[in-house]
């Protein structure tokens, strides 16, 4: 029995088999790491891209509250315009009846 506590006590270190394992599960460890490592830039890649598309998104609907507000400006312009050009064609109907009726007069 003596032997046998011997030849345990007179091994060095843990079995090669172990050694080999505890190299694969370190090997596997610092690639998990890695692994890690490069999701969370690839988050902070599409975080910041999403930021980015918002950040757009904001500045269109702006846009297209400015070109809506433009779209009813030009609407009320064209009213506008079609008013007072009414105005001016009465203007010059009442314009050319008065050059009639001076003519007429003058012809008198």
């Amino acid at each position: 029995m003596t032997t046998e506590r011997s030849h345990f006590t007179s091994i060095e270190g843990p079995p090669k088999v172990y050694e080999e394992i505890m190299r694969q599960l370190e090997a596997d460890i610092r690639k998990h790491i890695r692994i890690e490592h490069q999701l969370k830039l690839h988050i902070e890649s599409v975080e910041d891209r999403v930021e980015e598309l918002e950040r757009e998104q904001e500045d269109n609907e702006k846009s297209l509250a400015e070109v809506d507000t433009l779209k009813k400006e030009v609407e009320t312009l064209k009213v506008d315009v079609k008013a007072k050009d009414k105005k001016i064609e009465e203007q010059a109907e009442i314009a050319e009846k008065h050059n009639e009726k001076v003519k007429s007069q003058e012809a008198a």
